[in-house]
């Protein structure tokens, strides 16, 4: 008898023996390039952010309110790019982005996407947030960028970005 069928441990097969090599230099190059999107998008919510917060609003009173934050918004779309285990791209029209929170960012990817966006505020501080799951393996990496608001002006933490497992 051969050692495979003596054996009582569980079959390696190709998809997990792959799954658990490690990043060939090329494929790491490329998750490295599509993680670009996510940085620049995020740019895009913070920048947003700012010129809102700069623009006048005026409250139902007629008041002229003081700088503020644009409303949270929570992960869009609520799914991974992922289909079958593959990975796709959201299309564009995946998310109303006209709603309250995007429409008050003025955010909206050009072209499809491969990461979930939020915008996370307590109306002092705040969090734009990315999430994706480039190989479909359902591990995320998260890339998020902090601020907050300092005598009416919105401030982007000056540690810059943070990222978890960016490569994922």
């Amino acid at each position: 008898p051969s050692a495979a069928s003596t054996s009582s441990a569980a079959p390696v097969t190709l998809a997990s023996a792959a799954s658990d090599a490690p990043l060939s230099k090329f494929d790491a190059y490329r998750r490295k390039a599509m993680t670009s999107e996510a940085r620049v998008n995020l740019r895009s919510i913070v920048d947003g952010a700012m010129v809102y917060s700069m623009s006048e609003h005026v409250g139902r009173t007629g008041k002229v309110r003081p700088p503020q934050l644009p409303p949270s918004v929570a992960l869009s779309p609520a799914q991974s790019a992922c289909k079958d285990g593959q990975p796709v791209k959201h299309p564009v029209d995946a998310v109303p982005w006209s709603g309250p929170g995007w429409a008050a960012l003025a955010f909206e990817p050009r072209s499809a996407f491969r990461y979930q966006y939020a915008w996370v505020t307590d109306g002092k501080t705040f969090t734009a947030r990315a999430v994706g799951d480039l190989d479909c393996d359902g591990v995320t990496s998260t890339f998020e960028e902090f601020g907050k608001v300092t005598a009416g002006e919105v401030q982007r933490d000056p540690s810059g970005p943070r990222t978890v497992r960016p490569l994922e």
